[in-house]
């Protein structure tokens, strides 16, 4: 019996003729379809040449490079996370602020003006204190006609320039504790404020003030809100003494064995009242 010839490899290949709705008889279903298909934005016609797939050179570029794009984002959501945790930790929940309405009658010039640094005293204070605190204001007598530094201005509008006045204006624009500290104390160091601060958080006491040299540092110090009716008190019997405003509240009192662990040199509370002691300072800026 003669086997079949295999006649397949001798059958030429008739190139696929793009169609079109004309390929239809009139009465055809299939045209009504092919024109619906193209309204869909079905591909009219195949060829030889695209009925391909791609390689695996050509489906492994695109995947890697979505998963260098997910990679990326994930390291920028990890990173976000990293900086809101450092920040979070590093802020103070509280504000502060800078009383800058002294007279400064032994210097005989406006403290908050001195150069100090590349700025000047006043926008030193801020400055350092803006690393530390939610929120930084200065509490002036005028408008401040220098730099400030990254703090907003509330005047204190009472002629008398005793430093309770300052305080009293200052806890006006607190909810609660407010670290207070003196424009002319420039040298009293991050861990020291730090450490202060953190323990008028943790605190009860109506204020929070730390003790050098046997004195209180009532300018260095957290105070709290609640303490306005005292100061106000003493401010209308003519008592203008912080030093007397802490004990009548019941400051709590940081010891100097504490704050001198943080500042093993001692000069924290070394103030700005003279020219002398200002060129002894600025040495250190």
């Amino acid at each position: 019996m003669r086997e079949k010839e295999n006649v397949a490899p001798r059958q030429s290949r008739r190139p696929i003729e793009a169609l079109s709705a004309a390929s239809f008889p009139p009465d055809d279903a299939r045209a009504d379809r092919f024109e619906g298909s193209r309204g869909l934005g079905a591909v009219s016609a195949i060829r030889d040449q695209d009925l391909r797939f791609p390689g695996d050179q050509e489906v492994a570029e695109p995947v890697d490079r979505a998963r260098a794009l997910a990679a990326n984002r994930d390291n920028q959501r990890d990173q976000k996370g990293v900086d809101a945790s450092i920040v979070a930790a590093v802020t103070i929940s509280m504000p502060a602020a800078v009383l800058a309405g002294g007279a400064s009658r032994r210097m005989g010039v406006s403290k908050a003006l001195l150069p100090y640094g590349r700025t000047t005293l006043l926008a030193h204070q801020t400055g350092r204190l803006s690393d530390l605190f939610s929120e930084v204001f200065v509490v002036a007598k005028e408008p401040p006609t220098s730099d400030v530094g990254p703090a907003r201005v509330v005047l204190d509008r009472t002629s008398d320039r005793a430093p309770i006045h300052g305080l009293v204006r200052a806890l006006e624009e607190a909810a609660d504790r407010l670290f207070v500290l003196a424009v002319d104390l420039p040298v009293v160091t991050y861990h020291v404020i730090r450490a202060i601060a953190e323990r008028g958080l943790a605190s009860r006491a109506a204020a929070v003030v730390p003790l050098a040299d046997g004195r209180l540092q009532p300018l260095a110090a957290v105070w709290r809100r609640g303490v306005l009716p005292a100061a106000l008190a003493r401010i209308e019997r003519g008592e203008l003494s912080l030093h007397g405003l802490a004990e009548e509240v019941g400051a709590e009192i940081v010891p100097e064995e504490v704050w001198r662990a943080l500042d093993p040199s001692g000069n924290s509370f070394a103030n700005v009242n003279t020219i002398e002691e200002y060129a002894a300072v600025r040495e250190k800026a």
